[in-house]
């Protein structure tokens, strides 16, 4: 996942005029590269089995939400469903994850929800 915390807008105000033209006018590798030069860029490695999936454009954001359906339907699991991972860590207990399910009652996120507990 690339993302950027909010030192980056003080960070690179120190070097253009205007953080917001930063990010209007150069790239998101401009922006990784000033890190690089302060030494204050962390990069990780992605695991086998890892996609990354751009999306910068509209095809590019329609074919990361395609790859992610059809991951979902073939695997039978939720990419990224927080009340699960929350579950999955200690943070919530099956009966909060229930009450989060029920207003969800009637989609495909919800039904899934409640399948957790079925197994």
């Amino acid at each position: 996942m690339l993302y950027h915390d909010l030192k980056t807008l003080f960070v690179l105000s120190r070097t253009y005029t205007s953080a917001i033209k930063v990010f209007l006018n150069n790239s998101f590798t401009d922006v990784n590269k000033t890190y690089l030069e302060l030494g204050q860029l962390n990069v990780e490695m992605l695991s086998r089995g890892t996609a990354w999936l751009d999306t910068g454009t509209f095809n590019s954001l329609l074919d990361a939400a395609n790859y992610i359906r059809v991951l979902e339907e073939r695997q039978g699991l939720k990419i990224a469903c927080i009340e699960e991972i929350a579950y999955q860590r200690g943070y919530i207990n099956a009966e909060q994850v229930h009450s989060l399910a029920v207003p969800l009652a009637k989609s495909g996120y919800g039904e899934y929800l409640f399948r957790m507990f079925k197994q």
